[in-house]
Order: structure tokens, then sequence, then C-alpha cells
């Protein structure tokens, strides 16, 4: 806890954001060149398409695959800092003083849980065997989605299932305690603030997504 401690307080933010932004490209590059094989898009897309029009959507993801790789950092960067908005919004309310910067901080620390989950995620689609995109892209370790058949539950529920997970638990805790320490304040309290500022913006976030699912379906 000492070693967690002295990280989430003296780690430069910017080798931080490079390391999470390396690893989350190196986790697509292998999800794409190596897992996403052309079976795959077969077996996704036989019942749909002609042979000859999932070669075609198979050669315009080599040549624009890397544009996804370029957004990863802005992407992480953009979500990082609603983060860092919603929490910074709660401290203004309960008119705490902390700065963006240390908010940010905090933010960006907690975030390790979220790239750990993707790591073990990578690792883990080797064990399945998943023969559709669909497949591979419902799959999150330790979510409540894995112990469902999601062929008997609504899309709309997906989402949500998939999100409800132990990083996303772990997540909340880790937040909370770099919070209490900046803020010299009871983690649990800080448990709590956090849930009801960026766990509220979470849910807002899955109610939208969930919307989306019953609109487009």
């Amino acid at each position: 806890m000492r070693y967690f401690t002295y990280i989430i307080k003296q780690a430069d933010k910017c080798l931080v954001f490079i390391l999470f932004s390396s690893v989350l490209i190196v986790n697509a590059l292998i999800l794409n060149k190596v897992i996403i094989s052309d079976t795959i898009y077969f077996n996704t897309y036989s019942d749909l398409l002609e042979p000859g029009r999932i070669s075609e959507l198979i050669n315009n993801r080599s040549k624009y695959e890397w544009i996804g790789y370029l957004l990863i950092p802005a992407l992480l960067l953009v979500k990082l800092f609603f983060i860092t908005l919603s929490i910074e919004i709660g401290l203004i309310l309960k008119e705490y003083k902390l700065s963006v910067k240390q908010i940010f901080h905090v933010v960006l620390m907690a975030e390790s849980v979220f790239i750990i989950g993707q790591m073990i995620r990578i690792i883990t689609l080797f064990l399945f065997d998943l023969n559709t995109l669909v497949d591979i892209y419902n799959y999150y370790p330790l979510s409540i989605l894995n112990l469902v058949n999601t062929g008997s539950i609504d899309t709309w529920l997906i989402y949500p299932l998939k999100l409800a997970n132990v990083f996303t638990i772990t997540y909340f805790f880790v937040l909370a305690y770099g919070l209490s320490l900046v803020l010299k304040s009871r983690p649990v309290r800080m448990l709590y603030f956090s849930i009801s500022t960026y766990g509220l913006c979470l849910l807002i976030w899955i109610m939208l997504i969930m919307f989306l699912n019953v609109y487009f379906s």
C-alpha cells in the first residue's frame, strides 16, 4: 500500500499517459493482427454478405485501421478529461479545494485498473474459442455478461452487463483511495463521493448507450 501511495503522489503524468497509450495500441494491434482473423470476418458476415464483399471489408480494414491506432491516445485523453471534470464539479459543490492538475493525476493513476483489465482481456482471448466479431466484442473478463447466454437477453442489456465487472468496481476503490490521499480525507467518504460524481456520469453514459441500442435495433 505504501508503494501504491508513492506511485499516486510521485509518478510522472506524461510518462504514465504515454505508457498507457502504448499498452492500448499494442493491445489493439494484437487484437486486429492476431486474434481477429479473416475467418472471424467470414464467420460473422457469411449469412449477410457475399464472399467478395466480405473480402472487401477485410481489405478496407487493413487500409484504414491505422487511424484507429492514432485515435487511441486522443480517446484516452478525452475519457480522462471528462472523469476529471465530473470530479471537479463534485469537489466545487462539496467545497473541497483541489486543483485540476491534482485531480487529473489521481484519475490517470486510477486508469491503471482498466489498463490491466485490457491486458488481461487480450491474454484471455487466446484461451477461448470465439468465432465471431460479436463474441469478441461482448467478451470482457470477470464481467456479469460472461455468466449469461447473450443469445437469451436483449441487446440493450449487453453493454451494462459487460461494464459490470471486477475492474469497474476496483476502479472506484482506487479512485477513492487516490482522492483520500490528496484531500487527506477518509477513503470511505471518498468512495461515496466517487460513486456520487463519476458513478452518476457513468450511469448517464450507460443509459445513453442502452437508449441508442434500443433505438437502432
